[in-house]
């Protein structure tokens, strides 16, 4: 019996049917024997190394849900949009944790006024291509204000990503790793 993956595989490679980013990525991770959303990690993966591919960025502001906070978030929010043409672009449709390497425009999720994920607090966050993380970083903390901001890597090693591997502009917050459940290179959480 063909499993999806499996079927999605054969698709790819026998047929001329067009495949989403999404089938594409999953068909690279068949080949390279990384499978999206196993549950355990490859032997031969591991977030201890020092070459772990970083496949993308996110950057998030976090806020406290008071009046003058929340303008500063949303006027900094919208500015980050107008900078890089986001303004009436869809919102970013992969999963907050898929590390995405074929994704090469940044997108805006949803801002989460309550804690969700790791944050315990209000936040938003952008996706953003390795090749255009300078110039997002650099716009960023020029226009911060007094926001805190956190920038991370997307490795599929969710806790070095959010903790070792991460750059806090103003405040760390705190946040909470257990939830995470990939834990090695190219893992793309099944939430």
């Amino acid at each position: 019996m063909l499993t999806p993956l499996l079927l999605l595989f054969h698709l790819a490679t026998c047929s001329k049917v067009p495949l989403t980013i999404s089938e594409r990525f999953a068909i690279s991770s068949l080949k390279s024997g990384l499978l999206p959303h196993s549950s355990s990690t490859p032997s031969n993966k591991s977030c201890e190394t020092t070459d772990v591919p970083l496949s993308s960025y996110h950057i998030h502001v976090l806020f406290p849900r008071d009046a003058a906070k929340v303008r500063e978030a949303l006027a900094l929010q919208l500015g980050f949009m107008e900078a890089f043409s986001l303004i009436g672009e869809p919102n970013c449709t992969m999963s907050a944790g898929d590390p995405a390497p074929l994704v090469k425009e940044m997108c805006a999720f949803e801002i989460d006024w309550a804690p969700a994920g790791p944050f315990l607090t209000a936040q938003y966050s952008f996706f953003v291509p390795s090749l255009q993380l300078t110039k997002a970083m650099a716009w960023t903390v020029r226009h911060r204000g007094t926001l805190d901001v956190l920038v991370h890597p997307n490795s599929g090693c969710e806790v070095e990503d959010h903790t070792r591997w991460a750059m806090w502009g103003g405040n760390k917050w705190e946040i909470d790793t257990s939830i995470f459940s990939c834990e090695y290179p190219g893992c793309v959480p099944s939430n």
